[in-house]
């Protein structure tokens, strides 16, 4: 499987968006899947589901970090490339979709009950969150 089927299927077994796309990274990073899964776990639904910035995002600038970032402190030309990546990351992923907010994707507020049928009703687990973690994956794909 490649990576954008490998997030696709931790994400329709019940992973959410940030363990998804970390984890379809596992083989570039020395983290076993167990902790890449349990690192990024708050992310998911916006961070946390404060519906803030879109887990398949945050998943992706985790792994931006793990593959490009610095571990001393004096270390900041890797800092500032993994900057760079995030931003060059962060402008692809809005041009597809206009902007990285969860709750502006989803055009619902998942801390409804409203807002959850809504979700359902229009199947944007599918619609929307399965496309993000996959667009987030090619383009990391194309960045790394």
């Amino acid at each position: 499987m490649n990576r954008e089927e490998i997030a696709s299927s931790l994400f329709m077994d019940g992973f959410n968006c940030a363990q998804s796309v970390l984890s379809a990274f596992k083989d570039k990073t020395n983290i076993s899947e167990e902790n890449l899964l349990k690192i990024s776990c708050g992310l998911g639904a916006g961070m946390g589901k404060l519906q803030q910035t879109c887990g398949a995002v945050t998943g992706a600038y985790l792994v931006i970090g793990l593959l490009n970032g610095n571990c001393k402190s004096q270390d900041k030309s890797l800092k500032e490339n993994t900057y760079r990546i995030v931003k060059e990351f962060d402008n692809n992923f809005k041009k597809i979709y206009h902007t990285t907010n969860c709750k502006e994707l989803l055009k619902c507020d998942l801390n409804t009950e409203e807002g959850r049928s809504y979700f359902k009703n229009n199947k944007l687990f599918k619609e929307i969150c399965l496309n993000c973690v996959k667009s987030s994956v090619q383009i990391l794909n194309d960045l790394i």
